[in-house]
């Protein structure tokens, strides 16, 4: 039985996260992507190099790239200073959107409070977001308040908002509840994206939130890639595949280089998820 055609394919800011903005979009398209992700700090590195919102509307649109995915806010689910610098922040995201474009911000980090308090928090962002056409995408990290898919799932579906979905990274959750079942009942139109890396052997004395910025290119670690993407299929027929791979060895090439490798990388183990 075929797996159906190849998902859209997005170039995750972290890849290559210090790429000047021209560079990542060469980078992007010479490596056949049809999308990129963004922060809003390279649009202001953008700015400070002299270059305009519409010079980098035009690199977009002559790499045939989308703005896809916007890194990322950090807690919105906190309260006091916390809750007011994520707010502070989450207007230099909406201002790169507005400029830009973009379909989803992932917002990640421990949530405070009462169920209820969790989802009127998480339903309020994805109210401001909309008003600058952007969706939220809930990221779980196994470290956090967000552990899992089921807790993810279940702030979406409490706050009710339509702009509001989950994203689904293969390092979380294989380093997290590594439920494969999980994957398969996931409502499709409750992923705002699937992100793609791997990762060695677990190192039991290495926390997690530091070994997740050491990971490997998509099928050169220990991951069950094959059957992450086989379960996903549902997903990954409307939703981007998104390459995030957070790695100091690739920040330190060429981004050409670096994007190229974590393209074909993505690709063979797409060719071989049947």
């Amino acid at each position: 039985m075929s797996d159906g055609p190849a998902p859209e394919m997005v170039l995750s800011v972290m890849t290559v996260p210090d790429a000047p903005f021209e560079a990542r979009v060469v980078a992007a398209a010479a490596a056949g992507f049809d999308g990129i992700g963004l922060r809003p700090g390279d649009r202001t590195r953008a700015h400070q190099a002299g270059l305009s919102d519409a010079d980098l509307q035009a690199m977009l649109r002559d790499g045939g790239l989308d703005v896809v995915e916007i890194d990322v806010i950090s807690g919105w689910g906190g309260t006091g200073e916390q809750q007011a610098s994520a707010r502070r922040h989450e207007q230099r995201v909406f201002e790169l959107a507005d400029a830009l474009g973009g379909r989803h911000v992932t917002v990640v980090g421990d949530v405070e409070g009462s169920r209820d308090r969790v989802a009127s928090t998480f339903a309020d962002l994805c109210d401001r977001a909309a008003a600058h056409d952007l969706g939220v995408g809930l990221e779980y990290l196994p470290w956090t308040t967000v552990p899992d898919l089921p807790t993810a799932l279940r702030i979406v579906e409490d706050a009710g908002r339509p702009n509001g979905r989950v994203v689904i990274d293969s390092w979380h959750h294989f380093r997290g509840a590594d439920d494969i079942h999980q994957l398969e009942d996931v409502p499709a139109e409750l992923v705002a994206a699937v992100q793609i890396d791997d990762a060695g052997p677990r190192q039991d004395d290495v926390p997690l939130v530091e070994e997740t910025m050491d990971r490997q290119l998509p099928g050169d670690g220990t991951f069950d890639l094959r059957s992450f993407l086989r379960a996903l299929r549902h997903v990954l027929a409307t939703t981007p595949l998104c390459v995030e791979v957070i790695s100091p060895r690739l920040a330190v090439m060429p981004p050409t280089k670096a994007v190229a490798l974590a393209a074909a990388a993505t690709r063979s183990v797409l060719g071989a998820r049947r």
